[in-house]
């Protein structure tokens, strides 16, 4: 299910189109960004410690991570329908295109709350907290990772994997220079 549409907030389809030509040109986009084996299995036995049956992973992306962490019940939630489409081939959660300033679900949902590397990304982080904290159960945990600043090796490394090699991506090239020269 979609709840990025409708009459909510014009940003969400420049959001979704945002992720989706992400995850439409490009797989495991997590792997990319040092989130595999290793990090997989230290981050499911951190959350394995936590006592829960029902687990979200909010930006899960293609579900790489979701497919490791414990629970009964997962569901996760990404902007982009091509991420989800691969998070459910991978995993057995319940996946919903959704923004965590919106969260779908209802209040106390959740003994547990996943947010990987996607904070920094949130619109309205007041909101998004207050909105995690919502559909989270009284006794439950939220644990986030946040990204850390990158190396301008590893900055550069990763924008040539993103526009020039091994799919050109000329467009994204331009959108991402344009958004880097409004920051400056």
């Amino acid at each position: 299910p979609c709840f990025m549409t409708g009459n909510l907030e014009s940003t969400n389809l420049a959001i979704r189109e945002i992720y989706d030509e992400i995850y439409l040109h490009y797989e495991d986009v997590w792997i990319d960004q040092g989130r595999a084996g290793d990090f997989q299995r230290y981050f499911s036995e951190l959350i394995g410690h936590l006592k829960h049956e029902r687990l979200l992973e909010i930006g899960c992306g293609e579900g790489n991570l979701l497919a490791v962490l414990p629970g009964t019940q997962k569901f996760g939630i990404d902007p982009s329908i091509h991420a989800l489409r691969r998070a459910r081939k991978r995993s057995n959660a319940n996946c919903a295109i959704a923004r965590c300033e919106q969260l779908p679900f209802p209040s106390d949902a959740f003994d547990v709350v996943v947010a990987v590397g996607v904070m920094e990304h949130f619109e309205k982080t007041d909101t998004a907290i207050s909105e995690v904290r919502r559909v989270l159960a009284p006794s439950g945990h939220f644990v986030a990772l946040i990204q850390a600043d990158q190396t301008t090796a590893e900055s550069a490394a990763l924008k040539v994997r993103q526009y020039l090699y091994p799919n050109f991506q000329p467009l994204g090239l331009i959108r991402w220079f344009g958004k880097w020269l409004k920051k400056k």
